[in-house]
This record gives C-alpha cells, structure tokens and sequence, in this order.
C-alpha cells in the first residue's frame, strides 16, 4: 500500500500523474495506493475554503486543489 496524504496539491496536474502512476507501479499486485488530500467538488468551484487554497497554491507554487474526478 502507498499512502499520498496531503503532497497532491503541491504538483502541477502532470506531476500529479506521474506520482500516482510510479506509486501504482510500486504496490505488488492487489496493492492499493491511497490519496488523502483536500478535494474540490467536480465542478471546481468549491466548496469555498478548498477553492480559496487552490487559489493561494497556485499563486505560491504550481500546485492547486484537484477534484476526485481529476485524479
């Protein structure tokens, strides 16, 4: 099991990808990988507190509040 708690946000949507793919390569099969983060809903426009973070993230570094349906 590879557990991903709060780094997601951090990366570029790219990034993101490439994190969750090597970390699925790395579990032996049946393996899980688990991703605990802050989460936007599906339309990306809240709920208000996550969208404001994503904003700041963004404006910080090149991270920002994904949505479930992105990962």
């Amino acid at each position: 099991m590879v557990l991903l708690s709060n780094v997601l946000h951090d990366w570029d949507i790219t990034d993101c990808d490439t994190i969750v793919r090597r970390s699925a390569d790395a579990v032996n099969p049946g393996g899980e990988v688990l991703i605990r983060d802050v989460l936007l809903d599906d339309e990306l426009d809240g709920p208000l507190p996550i969208a404001l973070y994503s904003v700041s993230l963004f404006s910080l570094i090149e991270g920002q509040a994904y949505s479930a349906k992105e990962y």
